[in-house]
């Protein structure tokens, strides 16, 4: 048997068993009232003919599959027709959502946050915290990840975190000392103003860490999903320090 006749063969049984499977719509139920029994019969038949048309379209589909690709193609086209995982990621677990999260979401959504990220970049630029350049043979590259966060009024917030955990002390970092407050000390602040009556009030730093420079050279990877385009190969110069880092918080 050549090639073109199993082909012909398949595409005649995989037919046949599209028919069985799918005998088409049931006839209307007969009904006591004649105007009832009218009406469900006219919207039956509507009914009855777009069901066929759509049953024609994919026994059509099928058969063209089966006849030019096979099972391959068929495989392909379920494979696609809906991806794996097109859930909305859970809301709970927002500080554990990876980029490849916010690409499963419905297109508002994922605009939404993808703004969130471009607003970060653009902090990032203006604080020239980073170069564009080539990397340099022999020395090793950072990779990153972004953290999401949503406030209580809905606001959508995004920080590229670098991840620190892969520094190298004594490469990458010396010291990571810094002083913190002790709450002891905001104690009595906070006591001494209500006793003097005083007037408090707080401020904070959104991009406190993008200040501080950096005695060490550090590389580091392009954001996922914002890596500009030609440029792959790039990575970033980090000039400045950036959350996540071991010398972050010192510098």
């Amino acid at each position: 048997m050549t090639e073109e006749e199993r082909r012909t063969q398949s595409t005649s049984s995989c037919s046949d068993h599209f028919q069985e499977t799918n005998p088409g719509p049931s006839p209307p139920h007969s009904s006591d009232d004649p105007n009832q029994s009218l009406g469900e019969h006219s919207e039956g038949s509507n009914d009855s003919s777009q069901s066929a048309k759509s049953m024609d379209k994919v026994e059509e589909t099928l058969s063209y599959l089966v006849k030019h690709g096979g099972v391959r193609n068929l495989n392909t086209l379920l494979a696609t027709a809906v991806p794996p995982g097109s859930e909305i990621p859970d809301t709970c677990n927002i500080h554990k959502w990876s980029f490849k999260d916010i690409q499963r979401m419905p297109s508002v959504q994922q605009k939404d946050w993808i703004d969130a990220c471009r607003q970060e970049l653009n902090s990032l630029q203006e604080h020239k915290v980073y170069d564009l350049v080539n990397p340099l043979q022999g020395w090793r590259v950072i990779k990153n990840r972004w953290v999401f966060n949503q406030k209580t009024e809905g606001h959508k917030c995004t920080q590229l975190v670098a991840k620190g955990f892969l520094q190298f002390e004594g490469i990458d970092y010396d010291n990571i000392f810094s002083l913190v407050v002790q709450y002891e000390s905001v104690h009595f602040m906070i006591a001494l103003a209500a006793q003097q009556q005083w007037h408090m009030t707080s401020v904070d730093m959104k991009t406190a860490f993008l200040y501080g420079e950096l005695d060490e050279e550090l590389f580091m990877e392009q954001p996922e999903g914002f890596a500009i385009r030609g440029q792959e190969h790039k990575v970033f110069c980090l000039k400045c320090a950036l959350y996540g880092l071991k010398q972050a918080a010192l510098q």
